[in-house]
C-alpha cells in the first residue's frame, strides 16, 4: 500500500482529535517507506512512536468521549486496544528483521485505519457535529 494521503473525509471533526489522527497516520506511512528502505533502525524508532501517540491520544480521546456521554465508546476502545496490540506485533515483526512481514503489516494497518476512519469514526463524527462539541486540552483527564 505504501505511502497514503489523509482525506478531509475521514475528520472527525475536532482539530486536536484529526492532528492526533493525521499523525498516527502520516507516522504508519513513514514506517512503510523506512521499511522500504532497509532503514530497520528508523523503522523501530518511529513504531515506538506510533506506540507512544496512540497511547496518548487514546487516552485524550477516551476521557473527551466518557465526559460527552458518546454511546458507542466501548467500540471506539476496543479499535484503541487493537491498534495497541497491532503496533506491538509489528515492533516485534520489525525486531525478528522480518522486513516483508512488516511491510505486509503495516498495509495492514493502514487499510484498518482507513477502514475505521470512515465506517467506525462516521459516527464519532456525528456525535460531535450533532452535539456542537470542541475539545479544550486536558478536559475529563
Amino acid at each position: 500500500m505504501g505511502t497514503l494521503k489523509w482525506l478531509d473525509g475521514m475528520s472527525v471533526g475536532i482539530k486536536e482529535m484529526d492532528d492526533d489522527h493525521i499523525a498516527m497516520f502520516d507516522t504508519l506511512s513513514n514506517i512503510h517507506d523506512a521499511l522500504g528502505a532497509a532503514d530497520t533502525a528508523k523503522a523501530q524508532a518511529l513504531c515506538e512512536e506510533l506506540y507512544d501517540m496512540s497511547k496518548i491520544h487514546g487516552a485524550k480521546e477516551e476521557a473527551f468521549l466518557r465526559l460527552h456521554e458518546f454511546p458507542g465508546i466501548d467500540k471506539v476502545l476496543m479499535v484503541q486496544m487493537n491498534t495497541i496490540t497491532g503496533i506491538e506485533d509489528l515492533a516485534s515483526i520489525i525486531a525478528k528483521g522480518d522486513a516483508p512481514k512488516a511491510i505486509e503489516k503495516v498495509d495492514d494497518m493502514q487499510e484498518r485505519f482507513i477502514d475505521y476512519m470512515l465506517r467506525g469514526d462516521i459516527n464519532y463524527k456525528s456525535f460531535v457535529f450533532e452535539h456542537d462539541l470542541e475539545f479544550v486540552d486536558g478536559e475529563g483527564i
